[in-house]
């Protein structure tokens, strides 16, 4: 099942607004003019791969936003307003491979996070924030080792200025085949 909505006026997604549609496989929920998405919103929605909220209002997304998603796979957030993206908001989403980020206001993106609890991911995307600095972990699920597969990352058309030396030497970025950082103030 396919559910679209798309060009409505809903504001607020509420906590376990979703939980009905187990057979929900791809839900868009693009331009809608959305403001806040509440925890545990898709908590345990098993059978959806695909999500779109973009073109919305958000400026944040709180601790298990997205939740035991065991099917999940293409998350798209971008073109919103998303400023925080709290320490859980991504949690136990075994399939996610795909994450769009964006086109937000991010000044810091703490993937570390994202990737301990999506262990699938393979395209990251971070493009037309305002970053201005890539921790040294941001992309590594542990700190010394990571089984993760990342493909892609993009983060251009941010403020970074600098990369540390440190970033390259992770494991992570073994596997990465297409880092995107043009467009910056390196």
């Amino acid at each position: 099942q396919t559910l679209v909505l798309l060009n409505n006026n809903i504001k607020v997604l509420r906590t376990g607004l979703f939980a009905s549609m187990v057979h929900m496989f791809s839900l868009d929920l693009f331009s809608q003019g959305l403001t806040r998405v509440e925890t545990g919103t898709f908590a345990n929605v098993q059978g959806m791969s695909q999500l779109n909220l973009s073109w919305n209002f958000l400026k944040s997304l709180p601790s298990r936003t997205f939740c035991n998603m065991s099917g999940l796979e293409s998350v798209d957030l971008s073109h919103n307003k998303l400023a925080v993206i709290e320490r859980e908001a991504f949690y136990s989403l075994p399939s996610l491979r795909f994450l769009d980020l964006s086109h937000n206001s991010l000044r810091s993106v703490y993937t570390r996070h994202v990737l301990h609890a999506t262990p699938s991911l393979v395209e990251i995307y971070v493009p037309h924030n305002a970053l201005d600095d890539l921790e040294i972990y941001t992309f590594s699920s542990n700190e010394s080792t990571s089984d993760h597969v990342l493909w892609r990352i993009s983060a251009e058309n941010n403020r970074l200025e600098y990369i540390k030396k440190s970033f390259f030497a992770l494991s992570t970025l073994e596997t990465v085949k297409t880092l995107l950082l043009r467009r910056n103030r390196i």
